[in-house]
């Protein structure tokens, strides 16, 4: 059952969906973490559960969003893990690759699991395979990150 705040959220990504990157990092995000700052335990549970109901362009601005939450805020949820499982519900694969460049925070979350890691680096891997993404580099950094992350566990 997605939740008012859920359905706010949404609403406000659906709103400036087609607005420029720069928009959401000046500014846009600050509405979405209004919003976020209402939640309660049960609201980040509920949001962690919905956000495979959410659509490809709301996984790709939220995923951004959330990677910048807790800057300035007090909060106890794990952001770098919704971050990651954004990346791997999202199906717009330029924007797979874009997100390549975040992923050394994967050392940040909080308490991560083998099946989740992996499911990051199967997404890596998915993109490597398919051609989505075309900087090496940036493929092998991200493979390394993921690798770290595992060997920590």
């Amino acid at each position: 059952m997605t939740t008012d705040k859920i359905l706010t959220i949404k609403q406000i990504i659906e709103k400036d969906k087609k607005t420029d990157g720069d928009y959401w990092v000046n500014g846009g995000n600050e509405s979405i973490y209004n919003i976020l700052d209402t939640f309660n335990n049960e609201d980040w549970k509920e949001l962690d559960r919905d956000l495979a109901n959410f659509k490809d362009h709301e996984h790709s601005i939220f995923a951004r969003a959330i990677l910048h939450y807790d800057e300035d805020r007090k909060i106890d949820i794990d952001n770098y893990h919704l971050f990651f499982k954004e990346f791997i519900l999202l199906k717009d694969y330029e924007d797979c690759d874009c997100l390549l460049f975040d992923m050394f925070y994967i050392e940040n979350i909080k308490n991560p699991d083998l099946e989740f890691l992996n499911n990051v680096r199967l997404k890596i891997q998915f993109l490597e395979e398919s051609g989505f993404s075309t900087n090496e580099e940036i493929l092998r950094l991200a493979y390394d990150y993921v690798e770290q992350a595992i060997n920590r566990l």
